[in-house]
């Protein structure tokens, strides 16, 4: 199972994607492809149901649907180590 560090998130009601989480993934096309390619895996095709915009933290993942976005959460994202 992925894990991945989540930096921010953020709730936008009013908007079709409501929800939105800056995770931690690495800048290299390789490496953004296997992110890609797991969440078509788990969460089926982006479309409508989630996108992602790539950014210097790593990415932000923009989620349409309540359930998508609490398993994406709850199973798949962890805390930052603060020094």
């Amino acid at each position: 199972m992925y894990k991945f560090v989540m930096w921010h998130e953020y709730t936008m009601p009013g908007w079709h994607w409501k929800w939105l989480m800056t995770v931690d993934v690495p800048d290299t096309k390789r490496d953004q492809r296997q992110f890609i390619k797991f969440m078509t895996e788990t969460f089926g095709p982006s479309s409508n149901n989630w996108s992602v915009r790539w950014c210097t933290l790593g990415a932000d993942v923009r989620f349409h649907n309540q359930k998508d976005y609490f398993i994406f959460k709850m199973f798949h994202t962890i805390e930052p180590q603060i020094d």
